[in-house]
């Protein structure tokens, strides 16, 4: 007796692997593509250590920027301040103190509190603080501003002056007795690679209680824009599509071997049937 539904069988399979197959082929391209994250802020509270406030807005591995001249494939306007570079860009940060804060300043004085976005590179962390001088602190001290070595309500940093890509700060004032201030969209490219962290702290006292708001964008340069050989064309190439293209390969074993075990079990049938 000739078995009907082996022909059916020997191709029993099965859509769901190679869907899996595609999700996955889909998922490597869209992973190359992304090359910005976003950092989300919704009225975060500030962390105290030592004589500071802190708050951490997010860390990410950045590579430097690249400039980029292309004569065959011209860029736009809009798209040129962004070509081929790394940045972490401030977007719609508001700071919010709390009324009794606001009230102790003078309405007239034009700077009655200072907060601070600090990016820093892992390896720059000891140049936070104020260890090169023999300190604990964090924040500069009237008897440690007495040397010049830092102003006093500020976040000590030792800037080498021999490296331009050592942290930075962007500084923002509230405004008489304003219970809010913003920060202006600024936009901090990154020129050497490595591992960058962005802290947002305070030194005086009568801002605790502050809160935090907004958004920091973190761009990395599309590795995947330029091929020139470099490490780091391959060090993309190691991350992102190895581990996927090794999830496929086991996807599609895993097709093969159902398949196999289909046709086998689909002949057996026939034979038994055969047989009856």
């Amino acid at each position: 007796m000739r078995c009907r539904n082996c022909s059916a069988m020997s191709d029993p399979f099965p859509n769901g692997y190679n869907f899996c197959i595609i999700v996955m082929y889909l998922s490597c391209y869209l992973i190359s593509q992304v090359n910005a994250s976003v950092h989300e802020y919704h009225n975060e509270g500030f962390i105290h250590r030592s004589n500071s406030y802190f708050f951490h807005g997010g860390s990410e591995g950045l590579y430097a920027s690249k400039a980029r001249i292309d004569a065959d494939k011209p860029t736009s306007n809009e798209d040129k301040p962004i070509n081929g570079k790394s940045f972490i860009r401030f977007e719609s940060i508001n700071f919010r103190r709390t009324k009794l804060s606001a009230e102790k300043k003078n309405e007239m004085q034009q700077k009655t509190g200072l907060v601070e976005a600090i990016i820093v590179e892992v390896r720059d962390r000891d140049k936070i603080g104020g260890s090169y001088l023999n300190s604990d602190a964090i924040c500069c001290t009237p008897e440690l501003a007495k040397n010049g070595s830092c102003k006093v309500g500020e976040v000590i940093i030792h800037q080498d002056p021999y490296n331009l890509n050592g942290p930075k700060r962007v500084q923002t004032f509230f405004e008489g007795q304003n219970e809010e201030a913003s920060m202006g969209h600024e936009t901090i490219e990154i020129n050497s690679t490595g591992m960058y962290y962005l802290y947002f702290m305070y030194c005086d006292p009568e801002l605790k209680g502050l809160q935090i708001s907004g958004k920091t964008v973190w761009r990395n340069r599309r590795l995947s824009s330029w091929k020139d050989g470099t490490t780091d064309d391959i060090f993309c190439f190691h991350v992102f599509c190895l581990p996927c293209s090794r999830s496929c390969l086991v996807c599609q074993v895993c097709t093969i071997l159902e398949r196999y075990n289909a046709i086998t079990l689909s002949h057996h049938s026939c034979d038994w049937s055969g047989n009856v």
